[in-house]
């Protein structure tokens, strides 16, 4: 499953995420945090396909003020990475994002 090896990157970086199911039977990683959430999918809302089909990684922050969540503050969006350089490059987007946003 294409999401285990970012739950498990994240968490190495001490982001502790959880799976969240969302309308529609997709499966997304949240970060809650005192003023919204960072969400972490594929492109399609998905963290549980098969590696081999693997669309690309995308991470939002929804602020709490955002119900709808229809303002998204965009922290990654993959460029067309193989999966693990796209892990890889998703950790470090979100750890760097928390990092100069300790407050969001």
């Amino acid at each position: 499953m294409a999401g285990h090896a970012l739950h498990q990157g994240l968490h190495a970086n001490a982001i502790p995420v959880e799976l969240l199911g969302t309308a529609g039977g997709c499966w997304v990683l949240v970060l809650y945090l005192d003023t919204g959430e960072v969400r972490i999918s594929d492109i399609d809302s998905h963290t549980t396909e098969p590696i081999a089909d693997h669309p690309g990684w995308i991470a939002n922050f929804y602020r709490d003020d955002d119900e709808e969540r229809v303002r998204p503050v965009p922290i990654y969006e993959s460029p067309g990475l193989p999966h693990a350089a796209d892990t890889e490059a998703c950790v470090r987007a979100v750890r760097d994002w928390l990092h100069n946003h300790p407050k969001d």
